[in-house]
């Protein structure tokens, strides 16, 4: 599958920030689709790790930001926005 193959290059470091905030969106799309907590919370780790690999890339703000809203932490997200 798509996520599979791209979680593979993530775990590789072979990604860039914008590749690594789509997949953030599969894992959280697919959660959505499919009522998994697994995969909101697989989506939350991957953004974390964008943010440590990637820490002046706006791209991988945007993608912690957007796992934060999914869990309510709004004023996380409005932090992760403004960096």
């Amino acid at each position: 599958s798509q996520i599979e193959g791209q979680l593979r290059q993530f775990r590789q470091y072979n990604i860039s920030a914008v590749q690594g905030a789509a997949l953030v969106e599969l894992f959280a799309m697919r959660g959505q689709f499919l009522s998994n907590i697994d995969d909101y919370e697989d989506a939350n780790q991957l953004a974390e790790q964008l943010v440590q690999n990637f820490p002046t890339d706006a791209n991988s703000f945007f993608a912690r930001a957007r796992t934060h809203t999914i869990f309510h932490r709004f004023s996380a997200a409005l932090v992760d926005l403004n960096q």
